[in-house]
């Protein structure tokens, strides 16, 4: 019933990949090692799809460590794009939709055909739930909590790449309202403010 596979020179892109490719089920489901399912996680989900012929299934999660909190504060209707309700709007506040990973139940088949981005260190979990709705595939998020986060590094500790950011600034460049440079200021240049990166956000900007 159970099949462990090691990879230990393998990111974490590149290990969900690995499960997603060797799975043998109909759907598949993410756990990183420090995260808990809560019970009936997964039967919750799959009732979902069953009945409302979904593809793809998240729920909301409650973070505990040095972050204390329910995310994300909104659920996504899907009334618009994931991405326009993530990036949308001018807010420099803490972002209120929000899939994290350990709350996704997706259909093997569309898991296997788009998988994670192992150049990406920073939002490979962002990009991989925009392709599956690109590609018309149907999403949706349940209003419960049924997964465990730890919230195991402070904000300050947070250092990610320009590089990273400049790919995900490109990746949005085609979208309409301005998505992209929503994300570069509210986003990439807030970030590195607020932990006091004066030249490398300038670094970015310019």
């Amino acid at each position: 019933l159970v099949k462990i596979l090691r990879n230990s020179q393998g990111t974490a892109s590149e290990n969900r990949n690995q499960g997603i490719r060797e799975s043998l089920g109909v759907f598949v489901a993410f756990l990183d090692d420090d995260d808990i399912w809560l019970p009936l996680k997964l039967e919750t989900q799959l009732h979902l799809v069953k009945s409302q012929n979904y593809d793809l299934v998240a729920c909301k999660a409650r973070y505990q460590g040095w972050r204390n909190e329910e995310v994300p504060k909104k659920i996504y209707s899907n009334k618009q794009s994931f991405l326009k309700s993530l990036y949308g709007k001018w807010n420099f506040g803490t972002h209120k939709y929000g899939i994290p990973t350990p709350t996704i139940l997706v259909r093997a088949a569309v898991a296997r055909e788009f998988q994670f981005n192992t150049h990406l260190q920073e939002r490979e979990d962002l990009l991989f739930v925009d392709k599956v709705e690109l590609a018309g595939y149907r999403i949706t998020q349940i209003d419960e909590v049924l997964v465990e986060v730890a919230s195991s590094k402070p904000f300050s500790h947070r250092q990610t790449a320009i590089s990273q950011d400049l790919y995900w600034f490109k990746y949005l460049s085609d979208r309409p309202s301005m998505l992209n440079w929503k994300f570069l200021i509210t986003v990439a240049l807030r970030n590195r403010l607020m932990t006091f990166q004066v030249f490398t956000g300038l670094k970015l900007l310019f």
